[in-house]
């Protein structure tokens, strides 16, 4: 089902109770049918950021009662024969019945997209991504007060195009692109952000960019993305893997004193169990666990990887469920959207979402709540 609200942010006084109450009251009893009535997912359409060319690849993290938007990527008009944007402002959304946007005063140390990010003790750390200059180390967290921006060590090998989760209060950020060779790495990088240290996670089974990673159950999963060794051509990957509880109690184990910066032991080759496969390539889509099941929403199958142009009809609409008992996929129907390069980020009893690339060069500022019906 699809919920609609009627206004968006920019029609909203700045500080009009009235105004914010009528609004969550009409996003409570707007609605347009789905176009997959057997879809588990109820989708409610939430006021859209005020930047109308939206954003890709956005810093993004659940923190106290607000959700944080940070910097991302657009091409600004004429969309077709513009230069990237990247954008360094941070914009929190109200996640009270108001949902209003407000922007901050606080900004990015660069204008930056495509890091890897996690809320954690009050604040969203975020590590990596990808700036007008290249890829980068530089890692920060956004404090939820949103007072100055507490640096942090710097990732071991700059990284952008990673997934990430956290795992035991750490930020595991997985595979991704570190710019220089293979476009994609099996490297596994764990920030203890209380110890301000980095150590070295299992690497990957194989390597990839631009995955999905989640935390179901209190185990690590990883799937789907893609990778392309030199003079090849891409591999888009839809298998899924869980990393196992025995690797990630030797991983704990291995934190050191801080400044010291620990490997992972070569003899842990096993560290990744093989998981059921998607039905479908889903790159650089977005997942959340609802209801004790894990959703993937969005992602580029890779049928239209390469076409940049008006002609491309956009990502698939697509939604996938896996449950973890039965080891097994199956449809969720479809999703408003078929979005890719944004995050699904825990609230109370769903998953807020925001922005995110629909077809090559072309952004939306649409935001989602999505809850499970089932």
């Amino acid at each position: 089902t699809i919920v609609r609200g009627r206004r968006s942010a920019q029609d909203l006084p700045s500080s009009c109770a009235a105004c914010a109450l009528s609004l969550f009251l009409s996003l409570a009893t707007s609605s347009a049918a789905s176009s997959d009535e057997s879809s588990p997912l109820n989708w409610t359409q939430l006021p859209d950021l005020p930047e109308p060319l939206g954003f890709a690849g956005a810093l993004s993290g659940g923190c106290d009662d607000k959700l944080v938007f940070a910097g991302g990527s657009n091409f600004p008009f004429p969309t077709w024969t513009s230069t990237k944007h990247f954008d360094d402002r941070v914009w929190t959304l109200g996640g009270d019945i108001s949902w209003t946007w407000e922007l901050s005063s606080v900004v990015l140390p660069a204008p930056t997209a495509y890091a890897a990010c996690g809320s954690i003790s009050g604040q969203v750390v975020c590590a990596g991504g990808q700036t007008p200059d290249g890829i980068i180390n530089n890692t920060f967290a956004i404090p939820c007060d949103l007072t100055a921006l507490r640096p942090l060590p710097s990732m071991p090998v700059p990284t952008a195009f990673a997934s990430s989760a956290v795992l035991g209060g750490e930020l595991w950020v997985l595979g991704g692109d570190t710019g220089t060779g293979p476009n994609a790495t099996t490297n596994v990088w764990v920030l203890d952000a209380q110890l301000s240290q980095w150590r070295a996670g299992p690497p990957l089974p194989t390597a990839r960019k631009l995955s999905l990673a989640v935390v179901h159950a209190n185990s690590l999963y990883m799937m789907s993305g893609r990778r392309q060794d030199e003079g090849r051509k891409p591999e888009f990957l839809k298998d899924c893997w869980k990393l196992n509880d025995s690797a990630h109690v030797e991983s704990a184990s291995l934190r050191t004193p801080r400044h010291s910066l620990q490997m992972w032991p070569s003899r842990s080759e096993a560290a990744w169990e093989r998981c059921a496969s998607l039905p479908a390539v889903v790159m650089a889509g977005t997942v959340g666990v609802l209801n004790n099941r894990i959703f993937t929403m969005g992602g580029d199958d890779g049928a239209h990887f390469g076409m940049v142009s008006p002609d491309n009809p956009g990502y698939p609409k697509m939604a996938y469920v896996y449950d973890s008992y039965e080891d097994a996929w199956s449809s969720a129907g479809s999703t408003p959207e078929g979005f890719v390069t944004t995050t699904a980020i825990p609230w109370q009893d769903g998953l807020v979402l925001n922005g995110g690339e629909v077809k090559p060069r072309v952004r939306t500022n649409h935001t989602w709540l999505v809850r499970s019906i089932e």
